[in-house]
């Protein structure tokens, strides 16, 4: 938002369990919050301390009753290639779009436009998974088998166009 004003002047309506909070990503992007997940709840007793404080209630207020997240809870947005999925230790499998104009004579002139939209609620133009990493639905696909918008799931397997992943308990 190009601002210093705490979430870029956009109100914000804050509910549900702050115990399922996705971490702080300075200037990430929301591939860098879906990555992220709550892996680091697992790994950082102080920062589950934090999470649980504020969804029990008991987390301490400032005098506007704010709750100020401490630095030291924040991970910084570096690159994109520094970012959690590198961490992961298996080989990387990259998803591309296949976007097309309505005119196929336009394809060549507007092909770097379309890869360069960033639409929500749609991947990246470029993905990049391993096996193992951490994704969430985007939409809902089945939700009688509990795969809804929002869903956690864990990626299993690729194929050229089939992401298998199972659901994240």
């Amino acid at each position: 938002m190009e601002t210093n004003v705490l979430f870029g002047e956009k109100v914000i309506v804050f509910g549900g369990d702050f115990r399922q909070t996705l971490p702080v990503i300075q200037s990430g992007q929301k591939e860098d919050f879906i990555r992220e997940k709550n892996m680091r709840a697992k790994t950082d007793p102080s920062f589950c301390e934090y999470l649980m404080r504020i969804g029990n209630g008991t987390e301490k207020t400032s005098l506007d009753d704010k709750i100020e997240i401490p630095r030291s809870f924040i991970v910084p947005y570096i690159t994109e290639k520094e970012s959690l999925i590198s961490l992961f230790p298996e080989d990387a499998k990259t998803f591309v779009a296949a976007d097309e104009t309505v005119e196929p004579n336009d394809q060549s002139q507007f092909e770097d436009f379309l890869y360069s939209l960033n639409l929500a609620g749609l991947p990246p133009y470029k993905l990049i998974l391993k096996e193992n990493c951490p994704v969430m639905l985007l939409r809902n696909l089945n939700p009688c088998e509990a795969l809804c918008n929002g869903t956690r799931l864990i990626c299993c397997d690729f194929k050229t166009r089939v992401i298998s992943a199972k659901i994240a308990t």
